[in-house]
């Protein structure tokens, strides 16, 4: 499935959400996350691998994932992230942007 993660998260209202100044993208977001994926969690070798792999797909720009890849990246998403950003992720995802 294509998907483009280079996207900057907005909020309830249409405005692009800061930390820092600095705007948030989910990309970022998901890189981070899969390069600490396991950290705090029980994750097998072969996950965390996949975690890696994953991050590096986002880090690059490129859209084409798995339905396996996607499940995972919702499944470490959810254990990181705020709800606000998370349904922006799944918005994201299942393309529902507007």
């Amino acid at each position: 499935m294509k998907v483009n993660f280079n996207v900057n998260v907005t909020d309830f209202n249409g405005a692009e959400v800061k930390v820092n100044d600095k705007v948030v993208s989910i990309a970022d977001e998901l890189c981070k996350i899969m390069f600490f994926a396991g950290t705090g969690d029980r994750m097998s070798n072969d996950e965390k691998y996949l975690a890696y792999k994953i991050g590096r797909k986002i880090a690059n720009n490129e859209q084409e994932y798995t339905a396996e890849e996607l499940a995972f990246i919702k499944d470490q998403a959810g254990k990181s992230l705020a709800a606000g950003v998370y349904g922006f992720l799944i918005d994201v995802i299942e393309g529902n942007m507007k």
